[in-house]
């Protein structure tokens, strides 16, 4: 008999997306306010929402391209990571001034 899937609960940080908002956009820079774009690429299962620690700023423009590509959300990062290389670096620093200022 396999065991009952219980799925981990979802962290919402309502701190760190008032944060992640207020930064400029994270693919072209366009100024605040952002909208707190979720990472659900391999991050969750199907139809379920990552923790709100697994965002990015980015102008609504950027996150209907995210949420609309017409190969998934994985091949969009994908593409714009082999574009722009920047990004990982600036994605990994955004993270890193955020992760210290989350508060639940």
């Amino acid at each position: 008999m396999n065991a009952p899937f219980f799925r981990e609960p979802r962290i919402e940080l309502p701190g760190h997306l008032a944060y992640i908002r207020s930064l400029p956009c994270f693919l072209c820079d366009a100024p605040p306010p952002s909208e707190a774009a979720h990472f659900r690429a391999g991050v969750t299962g199907m139809g379920t929402k990552p923790h709100d620690f697994w965002t990015f700023p980015m102008c609504h423009r950027h996150h209907k391209e995210q949420t609309e590509h017409k190969h998934g959300e994985l091949a969009w990062w994908l593409d714009q990571l082999s574009v722009r290389p920047d990004l990982l670096i600036k994605a990994i620093r955004a993270w890193a001034r955020s992760h210290y200022r989350v508060t639940p």
